[in-house]
């Protein structure tokens, strides 16, 4: 039995083909604009740099601050120490038991510089108070900045992440549309209609405005026009080779 294939019906599904081609892009479009979102989202996420500069901050702010501390620490230790040996000397000046002239001169210029070397280090102490105060600021501010880092952090962690579900959730979507936008073009227009999104830069099919190609801006002759708006066959743009579609 041979089967009559009308030309009206060659003409229907031609459009039918076309139409579903244009959808087809529109639904791609879509699912490449949500693809490129959650790449966005995954560099935003990888870049980590904030946290990382004033963990690295504070850790410096804590070295300072401890060689500060160790500094005044040091400062007094020796005030201690000079002023010890500033009091025996004083006890042994005055206690009788140093008879000898030469011996008690030789305490009283040792007493005299144990009283200058106090008074540098108290100098010392108190440039060290100082720098250990400003350290102080320093550190806590550091840690502050950290603190609003990780914060800052965790929301935006909260936020991508959400936006993150949405979007996956409209490509699995738009997967679902996809296949049934599939199901109304023949195998061959698919394997050219892929072909040509890989090689114009995902937008295969460009719809007719005005007499204009939207991919290129280009003008589309007439007979272009016609053809695509009647679907009498499968017309692509004499400039950008792309599937011309006419609403």
């Amino acid at each position: 039995m041979v089967r009559i294939i009308h030309r009206g019906d060659i003409i229907h599904v031609i459009m039918s083909s076309v139409a579903g081609i244009y959808i087809l892009q529109q639904v791609d479009t879509k699912i490449d604009r949500s693809k490129k979102r959650i790449a966005e989202i995954n560099s935003v996420l990888d870049d980590n740099s904030a946290v990382v500069e004033t963990l690295r901050q504070l850790q410096e702010a804590s070295v300072l601050m401890d060689s500060a501390t160790k500094k005044h620490a040091g400062v007094q230790g020796e005030i201690d120490i000079v002023s010890s040996k500033y009091e025996n000397g004083e006890k042994r000046l005055y206690s009788g038991t140093v008879t000898n002239p030469k011996e008690l001169k030789d305490l009283q210029d040792q007493g005299e510089a144990l009283v200058r070397r106090i008074a540098e280090l108290e100098d010392a102490k108190l440039e060290a108070m100082i720098v250990e105060e400003d350290c102080k600021e320093g550190l806590e501010g550091a840690n502050r900045n950290h603190e609003v880092a990780l914060h800052e952090r965790k929301v935006l962690e909260r936020e991508m992440d959400s936006e993150s579900m949405t979007i996956l959730d409209d490509i699995e979507r738009l997967e679902g549309e996809r296949e049934v936008a599939l199901n109304s073009i023949p195998d061959e227009l698919i394997d050219r209609y892929e072909l040509a999104r890989s090689k114009y830069r995902g937008l295969a099919v460009a719809l007719v405005d005005d007499g204009m190609c939207s991919g290129c801006g280009l003008g589309v002759s007439t007979g272009h026009v016609q053809a695509a708006r009647s679907g009498s066959r499968i017309v692509t743009c004499d400039n950008c080779n792309r599937f011309l579609y006419v609403k």
